[in-house]
């Protein structure tokens, strides 16, 4: 009884209880998933607008360099002496590496920014050298002590940038390749061919950005710990993230560069922004791919890659402590509905037990009555019942005391009737047989008809 009243209790507590917390559940994921597409929406805009303004400085600073040389302010016969200008424009264009010029007769002037903001400048004044000689600048940007000699060959018409801008005829971004360098680095170039008016080249400009200036800008656009931003190229390649240190084997950025090919193709049929969901080691991640152009032939593409577990940290914190006050609550109310149940029950219990002895044949007793008008009620029946049931037993000992008491007197006066036939019976000097009336056999004969027939009664019978 007392689980057919607890368990409808429980039933609509767990019911009630659950649904709130899978309601709280369901809303959470729901704001996480639009927080999550606000994250990578505003990494894209952020994509656009910090790489418009980081790759306009190339085309920019080498069309200014360009300007100097035609206007006669820079000296083609003496490249030492553009040292504090090259300084000038590295001071304004902060982001920008390596400032460079090589010309056609194998003359190469170049201004190197060092990660720590000193800068060298290497100079091949003789078309004749074939090794950089590397000086040391001083903040104002005139040119210092002479600092080395490279071992290694350096021939500017060689290079992978010379060679780019000769081939377009215009100026162009190159691909990612090895500078050459001690020790050497990875990067992009901007290079701009300088002809006369013959359409003759007289030599080739170039502005630089290194893996690790590129890294430092993906870094700026990290907007969680785990997150990762990421520059890509059409195939495929990775340029650049925002790890401090390039992992080309079995990171998040690869899985997730890797995920988008697989789930979008090809990055060159990609034109606007676009999102896919992925899964490693059973966790979740979003990525966005956000292409970016521009007019001198660059195609990039910006990846930002965001776990799932970043951005419901919070929730799931909520989820828990949703959940505990569940349980407390699912707790509480059981604890309620098992003493209503017990309270409910008790009554009923009592009742149950006293009609067991009742029918047991136990005395009758009587049963409180409950605050519960019904439970109250069926007490009092019951309790009417057993004092009407105990008067008829009362009346039934007293019948059959009556009765038993006439039975003894009949059977004792039979048992003297039987003693007086069975005397006369065996004393009557007639011979006397009882027998059956179908099948004629003996029942009893006396002993006189035993001698008349001269056999024995025992025979007889």
């Amino acid at each position: 009884m007392r689980l057919i009243l607890l368990v409808p209790l429980l039933t609509q507590v767990v019911v009630m209880v659950g649904l709130a917390g899978w309601l709280a559940y369901r809303n959470g994921y729901r704001a996480v998933e639009h927080l999550a597409y606000q994250l990578l929406d505003d990494t894209s805009e952020r994509f656009h607008s910090r790489l418009g303004t980081y790759t306009a400085i190339p085309p920019a600073v080498t069309q200014q360099n360009a300007d100097a040389l035609e206007l006669g302010h820079l000296d083609p016969a003496d490249l030492k002496s553009w040292a504090p200008y090259l300084a000038r424009q590295s001071d304004r264009f902060p982001h920008v590496t390596y400032l460079y010029y090589g010309s056609s007769e194998g003359r190469y002037v170049e201004l190197h920014k060092l990660p720590d903001g000193q800068r060298k400048l290497g100079v091949s004044a003789d078309s004749d050298e074939t090794r950089l000689d590397i000086y040391a600048m001083e903040t104002d940007g005139t040119v210092g002590p002479l600092l080395e000699t490279t071992a290694y060959e350096y021939n500017p018409r060689e290079r992978p940038w010379y060679r780019a801008a000769t081939e377009a005829t215009e100026p162009i971004w190159t691909n990612t390749y090895q500078f050459a360098g001690d020790p050497p680095e990875l990067g992009i170039s901007f290079v701009r061919p300088l002809v006369d008016p013959d359409e003759t080249l007289i030599g080739v400009f170039g502005a630089d950005f290194t893996v690790v200036a590129l890294e430092q800008l993906l870094q700026a656009l990290k907007f969680t710990t785990d997150s990762e931003a990421l520059l890509v190229q059409p195939g495929g390649t990775i340029i650049a993230t925002s790890e401090s240190t390039m992992r080309r084997e079995n990171t998040l950025g690869e899985l997730a560069v890797a995920q988008l090919l697989t789930q979008l193709g090809p990055l060159e049929q990609v034109q606007t922004d676009r999102r896919i969901q992925f899964e490693v080691d059973d966790e979740n991640y979003w990525a966005q791919v956000t292409p970016f152009t521009d007019d001198y032939g660059l195609q990039w593409f910006g990846v930002s890659v965001l776990p799932e577990a970043d951005v419901t940290a919070e929730i799931d914190k909520n989820n828990r402590n949703t959940v505990l006050l569940c349980l407390l609550a699912l707790v509480i109310s059981t604890l309620l509905s098992s003493l209503l149940a017990q309270r409910l029950n008790r009554p009923i219990l009592r009742l149950g037990l006293a009609s067991q002895a009742l029918a047991q044949g136990g005395a009758p007793q009587p049963i409180y009555g409950s605050p519960i008008q019904e439970v109250d009620l069926l007490v009092q029946s019951f309790n009417q019942m057993a004092s009407d049931l105990a008067q008829s037993r009362s009346q039934l000992e007293a019948y059959s005391h009556q009765l038993e008491t006439l039975v003894e007197q009949r059977t004792q006066a039979l048992r003297q009737s039987e003693e007086k036939f069975a005397a006369a019976f065996q004393a009557s000097p007639n011979g006397i047989a009882i027998t059956a009336l179908e099948t004629g056999e003996f029942i009893e004969v006396n002993q006189r008809f035993a001698e008349l027939i001269g056999r024995p009664q025992a025979e007889i019978l």
